[in-house]
């Protein structure tokens, strides 16, 4: 397969760049994509291995405060502590609020909330939530647990499209009304079935995130560097057309995504941001010096793509 040998290529050394500044520029940007996904589900199931270990201590609390969840014709309520409203700090930077009946969420100031990503807990079930950026706008979806619990929910008009707080702020409300379902036989089940997939869901969630964030801010990052050379024409590479460069700098960025997403996933933030422009800048230097030697020796950069 051309995109696990480009992968081999390039961390064998700098021999292949020439090769790759020949590449059709949107089979080089999937490869990109490909190797941020690829990458995200190996080291988000590293960093998942060692997340799942405290959702099973945070389920068993759970377990303790609200005893086990009960499906009826009341709603999705605990069957302890149901009158309370409660908020737990989860792993993984998630937090669980649990409204009581009647509770509301606008007051509870959201936006300055430290966690990207939640679970809302209400009478009408599970809503997830997530945070993007600092602009304070969301994401939302549903979180079913049992095949009862999915009766329970309200429509889910604004499910998966960004939105604002006051729309998280609707939705919550709608999850609190009582529910109109009939014939639900009572049911209830554990916090550790529960456990499962919040675990599932924070993985999918991480995998996500890491592949289209680390995906944006690098191809953001090679267009410019493209553009720059274009512009600029650096001394032999005049022959290198906009389209080759951006090819280039996709197989380039790889050794940094790598240093960014594993550092970024144990909390290294500040570190995988300046290694990574870090890398990035050298590696992109070393490519470049590759095909500016091919060029002095007669290769074609701009040849046939494949």
């Amino acid at each position: 397969m051309m995109f696990l040998r480009s992968v081999g290529a390039v961390f064998r050394g700098v021999s292949a760049f020439p090769e790759f500044a020949k590449r059709n520029p949107f089979r080089a940007l999937f490869h990109l994509f490909l190797f941020c996904l690829l990458t995200a589900l190996l080291i988000c199931w590293i960093q998942s291995v060692f997340i799942n270990r405290k959702i099973d201590v945070c389920t068993a609390g759970l377990q303790k405060h609200f005893g086990r969840i009960e499906v009826s014709e009341a709603g999705v309520l605990p069957t302890k502590n149901k009158n309370v409203s409660w908020t737990f700090y989860l792993p993984g930077d998630l937090r669980l609020d649990y409204f009581a009946p009647g509770d509301k969420l606008a007051g509870k100031g959201m936006e300055k909330w430290d966690q990207r990503m939640g679970i809302l807990w209400a009478r009408r079930g599970f809503l997830v939530w997530m945070r993007p950026d600092s602009a304070g706008t969301y994401y939302m979806m549903p979180f079913v647990h049992t095949e009862a619990a999915l009766k329970m929910l309200p429509s889910r008009d604004a499910f998966f499209q960004l939105t604002d707080q006051k729309t998280v702020e609707a939705e919550l409300g709608r999850y609190q009304e009582k529910p109109d379902v009939k014939g639900i036989t009572a049911s209830q089940s554990d916090f550790s079935g529960i456990g499962k997939t919040i675990k599932i869901y924070t993985y999918i969630m991480l995998v996500l995130w890491s592949t289209f964030s680390n995906f944006i801010l690098t191809l953001i990052l090679i267009l410019m560097f493209a553009a720059l050379q274009s512009l600029w024409k650096a001394p032999g590479l005049e022959k290198l057309k906009f389209g080759k460069t951006v090819a280039l700098l996709c197989y380039a960025a790889f050794p940094a995504l790598v240093i960014r997403m594993l550092l970024e996933s144990f909390g290294f933030l500040n570190m995988a941001e300046i290694l990574f422009y870090i890398v990035f800048f050298v590696y992109q230097m070393i490519a470049f010096h590759a095909v500016r030697r091919s060029i002095a020796d007669g290769g074609d950069v701009n040849g046939s793509e494949h």
